[in-house]
């Protein structure tokens, strides 16, 4: 795989320490604030970043000054999409972030010799396109509120991956955030989490942490099937 295969890699799960021990490129720790660019869209393309700690949105600029979050990136993902040599997206920190920053230069150089890497990093496109397609499955429903669920689910089930034992889901991404990912309003976010509160579905602390308080209540507030019946009802 040469530069041509590294360029499809967005955000993938290094999984273990002991695989990123395996992967032994030469990488130096960098640390950002919260609100500092990694990169901007558009620039060229010198490094991937292995997230130790903290939280990382990717996004488009469209040209109204709005984003258009495509990714949140978590510990353990690699971060740096990357289009003809070129950041195809910017990379913010939504916290405090610690990260190795790889050279590309170092990772198409151990490329041609380590088929380990080769097999590492298609992993990390496999996992890349599973977000895309849970991503375009949530923006494919049509209510706000189904889309706050399945993004809290989606949440969840990061949590679980890193064996999370609290049963209270970390949000760290501000409601606007949310809203440009997910593809709604920051009233509708608010309206959706505020409805999911009063049904007795989820538990809200601090606005940072949600936890799940009935999981049929919590199926049922999301379930698309009222919208569909209406439609339905309504053709």
């Amino acid at each position: 795989m040469t530069m041509a295969g590294v360029e499809s890699v967005a955000s993938g799960d290094l999984s273990t320490a002991r695989e990123r021990t395996e992967l032994t490129l030469p990488s130096s720790f960098v640390r950002f604030r919260k609100g500092e660019l990694l990169y901007r869209g558009g620039q060229p393309a010198d490094a991937l970043f292995n997230l130790i700690t903290g939280v990382v949105k990717s996004y488009i600029a469209v040209q109204d000054g709005t984003q258009h979050i495509i990714a949140f990136s978590f510990p353990d993902d690699l971060v740096g999409l990357v289009l003809e040599g070129k950041h195809a997206c910017s990379a913010e920190a939504l916290t405090a972030v610690t990260a190795y920053r790889m050279p590309m230069v170092a990772i198409n150089a151990r490329l041609r010799s380590d088929p380990d890497l080769e097999f590492h990093l298609i992993s990390q496109l496999s996992h890349e396109l599973r977000q895309a397609q849970a991503h375009a499955f949530l923006l494919s429903r049509q209510r706000a509120i189904t889309r706050i669920g399945l993004f809290l689910r989606m949440l969840e089930t990061h949590q679980k991956t890193l064996r999370v034992a609290s049963p209270e889901i970390y949000v760290p991404m501000k409601r606007s955030d949310i809203g440009a990912y997910v593809g709604i309003s920051l009233e509708a976010v608010s309206r959706s989490f505020r409805t999911l509160v009063n049904r007795g579905a989820i538990a809200i602390r601090d606005r940072r942490y949600v936890e799940i308080t009935d999981d049929a209540l919590f199926d049922a507030a999301i379930s698309d099937k009222r919208e569909c019946r209406s439609e339905e009802e309504g053709r």
